[in-house]
This record gives C-alpha cells, structure tokens and sequence, in this order.
C-alpha cells in the first residue's frame, strides 16, 4: 500500500495475517474441486474459468480499495482487512444452503436417497434418474479411493502428477508476481512515479478479469494445450522485452511506456494460459477417485511456489536491477519446453469418461428413447 503505520498489537497482526494465509490455502483449495464434482461434466471448464474470474474479481476489489485515497491512510488502514472479514461472515451465513455433494454422498458415505436428493436440488429436475445410474455404475466400477501417498508413489499416475506439479509450478514460476506483487517497483525501476504505478496495478488486474470473462464463452472449445503455450510464448516475449526496457529507460524516455505496456501483456497471457489451465487441467487428467488426492497437491504445490518466489524476486531485483527479470525468461523458456513435450491435449476428456461409465441398461435405454 505504502504507507507505514504503528500497529497498537504487532503480535496479533503477526498471527492474524498467519491464520488468514492458512485459510486461504484451504479456501482455494475447496471450491474448484466441489465444483468439479457437482457441475455437469460439459460445463466443468467454464466453472474453473468462473472460478478464476472470481478470484480475480476479488483480487481487484481489493486493490481498488487499497489505494491511498480509499482506506490506505493511517486511520482507516484496519478497514482493508475489516472488508475481508465481511466477506467471511457473509460465507459462512451461506454456507448451510450449500448443497453437499451427490458424489460424495453416494461414494464416500454410500447414502443413494441423499445423493438423489441433492441432484435433483442442482439440477432443478426431478428428472435425474439417467446421470444418477451413470454415478452408481462408476461407483461399482471405481477403485479404491486414492490417498495422497499412493498417487505420489503409483506409477500408473507418476506422468500426471508430475504434469500436474509443473502446471502449477508453471503459474507462479513465470513472472506473474511481477504484476500480482511486485508491479510498482518493477515500474518505478522503469521511470514512473510512485503514484502512477500504484494506480497501474488495478489495471493490470482488470486485465486478468476481461480475459476470464472472455474466455468463459470459448473454453470449451480452446485446446488446453494451445492456451498454456500461448500463454507461456506471450509471457516469455514481453518479459524479454521488459528486460531490454528496463536496461535502456535512463537513455531512451519512452521505454517507460514499453515497460508498462510489457506488464499488460504478461497480466494478459498469464491470465489466458497459465493462470486458467491448471485447474482445467486437474480433473481432466486424473480420474474421479484421484481427484481429491490430486487437488491437495496441486494447492500444496501452487500456494509454496507463490510463497518462493513473493520472497525470493525482492532480492534478486535488489542485487540485480533489471538482470532479475532474466529469471522469468528462463523459467518461461523451461515451462514451454515442459508443456510441449509432457501435456497431451486433455479438452473432451470427461466426454470420454462419461461414455465409459455408461454401463447400466436403464440408462441406455432412456438415451435411446431421447
């Protein structure tokens, strides 16, 4: 925010922010998976698109509100995180109108009634009956429910765990704390002032939203492939770009302007690849019972790379000025070579896998008769 101010109890700042930090991991955690399960597998992609935009949303939200004119002065700082907890309260007023989910309940707690029940409520039918058969068909044909351990140690999984770990290494790893963190000393690096850059941030934010928006309307027809190296191409370019700004702005004035431009674009091709696919890509390359197992990590992994590198790019880019930015253009340049090689094209995938559940003959028979 920049601003400094005296807080009456450090300590408890100290543990609040810690709790709060904890509980975000589990709260990013929970959502995209419960939506995975309970939405209509034709849909899922748009969710985790949603999903994101919300985030997002979010994210700009309180950006917007964190600007000097708003709540960042010192008397009215506390507002900031006073804004989050209403946010809180409003969650878990809601929350016990939040349908479980028919997944869950008929593979886990083996309860058929509740499952019906809270398919019907999801859906708004009656007429549930055909994807019911479908769930207790794979429910018959399923495997032994997946832990964390036996999907880190079966070889059957090894190729996409480790696809899954490199996405979401990818997503943090390729210069997005540049925007989401860092985005007004890198710019002030290239010459603006203080205030112009904070202003920057919510912009770049908007961005990431405009793309989830837009992508919303076309994901189901994008390959995933195709959006991670895009992405990743968009990214590795404009950071190179950035680099030669950087290194040049105290000899050419209007390299400012190329730098803050470079920034947009990084906002914008992480946001239509890297910061989208990942969470596209989990319950597409693991199957029903791996699919928990499989978040835990992906969260785990996602949540300690932001950790590394929101502590790691201060000091490189106090030791080494522009030359920090390098270290985006080499992670950029790996995770494309990762991705080209290792992520097989995933989008229909849970077409395929719903063809393959289709084993019970009242279920046939009511296709037919559509």
């Amino acid at each position: 925010m920049g601003l400094t101010v005296e807080a009456r109890a450090p300590e408890m700042l100290f543990v609040g922010r810690a709790l709060a930090g904890v509980m975000c991991g589990i709260a990013a955690s929970l959502p995209p998976f419960y939506m995975a399960e309970v939405m209509p597998r034709h849909l899922v992609g748009h969710v985790m698109v949603g999903n994101m935009l919300c985030v997002m949303s979010g994210v700009l939200i309180m950006g917007i509100i964190s600007i000097n004119e708003i709540l960042a002065t010192s008397e009215l700082w506390p507002g900031i995180t006073a804004a989050s907890g209403v946010v809180c309260v409003v969650q878990l007023i809601l929350l016990p109108w939040v349908v479980e989910s028919p997944s869950f309940l008929l593979f886990v707690k083996n309860k058929e009634d509740s499952a019906l029940k809270a398919l019907q409520k999801l859906r708004g039918t009656m007429n549930v009956q055909v994807e019911l058969s479908d769930m207790k068909a794979f429910s018959a044909h399923k495997k032994t429910q997946v832990t964390v351990l036996r999907l880190l140690t079966t070889r059957s999984h090894l190729r996409s765990v480790i696809l899954m770990v490199g996405s979401f290494v990818c997503s943090f790893f390729t210069g997005i704390v540049i925007v989401a963190f860092y985005s007004v000393s890198v710019l002030k690096s290239a010459g603006l002032s203080e205030r112009v850059a904070r202003y920057m941030t919510p912009a770049f934010v908007v961005v990431g939203v405009s793309v989830s928006i837009i992508l919303l309307f076309f994901v189901a027809r994008l390959r995933r492939r195709v959006m991670m190296l895009g992405g990743l191409a968009g990214m590795l370019v404009a950071e190179v770009v950035l680099t030669i700004a950087l290194w040049y702005q105290d000899q050419v004035t209007w390299l400012s302007t190329v730098a803050v431009v470079c920034v947009f674009m990084i906002a914008l091709f992480h946001a239509a690849g890297p910061a989208q696919v990942p969470w596209i890509l989990l319950p597409e390359i693991f199957d029903a019972e791996a699919r928990g197992a499989a978040s835990s990590i992906g969260v785990t992994v996602m949540n300690a790379s932001s950790f590394v590198m929101t502590y790691v790019f201060p000091m490189l880019q106090e030791y080494s000025g522009a030359y920090s930015i390098l270290l985006f253009v080499g992670t950029s340049t790996f995770f494309f070579v990762f991705i080209f090689f290792l992520q097989p094209e995933t989008v229909g995938r849970f077409a395929k896998e719903k063809e393959e559940t289709e084993y019970t003959v009242e279920g046939q028979q009511e296709r037919t008769r559509l």
